[in-house]
């Protein structure tokens, strides 16, 4: 075996990793279509290595993220566990489906999110909507707040096990939504959760068989790397222009990750 696919894919990682570290996605919607359309391999392998690789892109970001206190533990743990029961259901429903339904409907949700956001942004700027945040240290973890955050988690969940993604690009923008956080907080706080959610759908689908391994292990010695960077890097960058950002990244990849497959 060749070792550029495997430099391509760690410096992949580091992108990854940066990405992940700023908007707190742990970095799927990027490592399934390196698996898909890079490396040529099925759908249903490239979710279950994009759930790997997510285990450590996550984990180091969490790390970045508490230096510089843009995550709520109580929040991304709620939202954690929430997850974790509704995972393992998404990843069986993908076997059942097939890996190109599982694409279509990754980049189809993907869409959406980008759109809302982006036009929620817009709408903002031209002064017809006010976005409004509260800071962390604002936020209570009080029971009602505590069921809502496991009641996201589910939701992330069957998503992070469907599509072979953290569920942070659902997560990310639901708790902007509900809790009313910044973007930063929100990102950091959902790549905690996601670190938990990972877990039982990376086992699954390892049960499965579809993991890459060698692979999904040279994207994660990157995205290590990456996240450490993205995390540095959100403390610099204004909200606003995180919002843009993201929306329009959130777009692009699902757009193209839908038509490629369909296509």
């Amino acid at each position: 075996m060749s070792w550029l696919p495997l430099l391509i894919a760690g410096l992949c990682g580091i992108v990854v990793g940066i990405l992940a570290g700023i908007f707190g996605i742990g970095g799927g919607i990027l490592v399934i279509p390196l698996m898909r359309i890079g490396f040529g391999f099925p759908g249903l392998v490239a979710a279950g290595t994009s759930l790997f690789t997510i285990l450590f892109t996550s984990g180091s970001g969490i790390i970045g993220r508490l230096r510089s206190k843009t995550v709520s533990i109580g929040v991304g743990a709620c939202v954690g566990i929430g997850g974790m029961i509704l995972t393992p259901v998404g990843s069986w429903l993908s076997e059942q489906v097939g890996g190109s339904v599982v694409m279509v409907v990754t980049g189809a949700i993907i869409v959406y999110t980008g759109v809302r956001m982006l036009v929620k942004t817009i709408l903002a700027d031209k002064g017809k909507k006010k976005i409004e945040t509260v800071s962390l240290d604002d936020l209570k973890m009080t029971k009602a707040n505590a069921a809502k955050a496991i009641a996201v988690g589910a939701i992330g969940g069957f998503a992070s096990g469907f599509v072979g993604l953290g569920g942070g690009f659902i997560i990310t923008p639901v708790l902007m939504w509900i809790f009313k956080m910044s973007l930063k907080d929100a990102s950091g706080t959902t790549l905690m959760s996601i670190f938990l959610i990972a877990i039982p759908g990376a086992i699954s689908h390892g049960i499965l068989g579809h993991i890459s391994y060698l692979y999904g292990l040279a994207i994660a010695a990157g995205s290590i790397i990456g996240a450490q960077i993205g995390s540095r890097l959100v403390t610099k960058i204004p909200e606003h222009t995180l919002r843009i950002i993201f929306a329009i990244f959130l777009f692009s990849m699902g757009l193209y990750l839908a038509l490629n497959e369909i296509l």
